[in-house]
């Protein structure tokens, strides 16, 4: 915490900061380094990827504007410290492999949690017509009940590509990943 708490004070949100610590999450970020071993074959199929070692660490993250908890900081931050926390979300983005378990997600097309809620409820989400469908008022409350499970980014270094240069999203509702109910899983494609 104390990492993210000097960031955001390079960043000139040295007064907004305690606000903005409020909403940290705690994830697990996952390193793939690629090894020298044979490509591992996918199924029957003659696609393939390289192979990698994992290691995982601790990271905090922070929530997008889109999220329920960055829709708190917008009345909590002033014009000036929003274009700063704008800025530091985006550091140095399209440099970074970002898998991650659990925190918030590192988002390509925006928000994901009015999604999760409205296609969990029979809404299509493929147009604009879930998200003009009168049910989505009565819905909207339960968006706060979505949280990321996983987060998988491209590699090209390992021979995978999600879209164009996209991530795959997986989200669960926290009672169902309490009681291990991950038939309830969304996954998520959002590329550039």
């Amino acid at each position: 915490m104390d990492k993210l708490r000097t960031a955001l004070h390079d960043f000139e949100l040295e007064e907004a900061a305690e606000q903005i610590l409020q909403f940290a999450k705690n994830s697990i970020r996952a390193i793939a380094t690629p090894t020298a071993d044979e490509e591992i074959r996918m199924g029957h199929s003659k696609e393939s990827i390289n192979s990698a070692v994992l290691s995982f660490k601790n990271e905090w993250t922070l929530p997008s504007w889109e999220s329920p908890d960055g829709q708190k900081l917008t009345v909590l931050l002033t014009e000036e410290q929003a274009d700063a926390y704008d800025d530091f979300l985006w550091r140095d983005e399209s440099e970074r492999t970002a898998h991650r378990i659990d925190g918030y997600p590192n988002t390509i097309q925006g928000d994901m949690y009015l999604q999760c809620e409205l296609v969990t409820n029979g809404l299509y989400c493929g147009d604009s017509t879930g998200y003009e469908h009168p049910l989505r008022k009565e819905l909207e409350p339960n968006v706060k009940d979505w949280q990321l499970l996983l987060q998988l980014d491209s590699e090209d270094d390992l021979g995978y590509m999600w879209g164009d240069s996209g991530r795959l999203y997986f989200w669960i509702r926290e009672q169902d990943c309490k009681n291990k109910a991950f038939d309830k899983v969304w996954a998520i494609l959002q590329c550039y």
